[in-house]
């Protein structure tokens, strides 16, 4: 359960590689690649002020500053608006149990020595 990595099959025929390893030095990078380039986004987990999206292309590599607050001030923002001004949740209810769906069928997947 500390390490694994999984191919996904995603709706239009998009094939994506996720990986995590809780035994490796921290690491939370987003790379999103394409048949044009890709997009890298460092510190993907807890996003702070200044940071950038990079995006690389064969015509070159261009950075886009990020505006707006820390990823913890969001989602404290977020709980604070629901709890006290009864604004809707920013995130459904469905998704933590959908996230760790997926998470059991990579890990039946997995223990089915495939």
């Amino acid at each position: 359960d500390a390490a694994f990595s999984a191919r996904l099959a995603l709706p239009g025929g998009v094939v994506a590689t996720v990986a995590a390893d809780m035994t490796a030095p921290r690491r939370t990078e987003l790379t999103i690649t394409g048949s044009e380039g890709r997009i890298v986004l460092e510190n993907a987990m807890a996003q702070m002020a200044g940071q950038t999206l990079v995006v690389e292309t064969p015509a070159g590599r261009i950075a886009h500053p990020l505006d707006g607050p820390s990823t913890f001030a969001a989602q404290l923002a977020a709980v604070v608006a629901t709890l006290l001004d009864g604004t809707p949740f920013p995130l459904a209810t469905r998704d933590p149990l959908a996230s760790m769906q997926a998470i059991d069928m990579v890990r039946a997947w997995a223990g089915a020595g495939r």
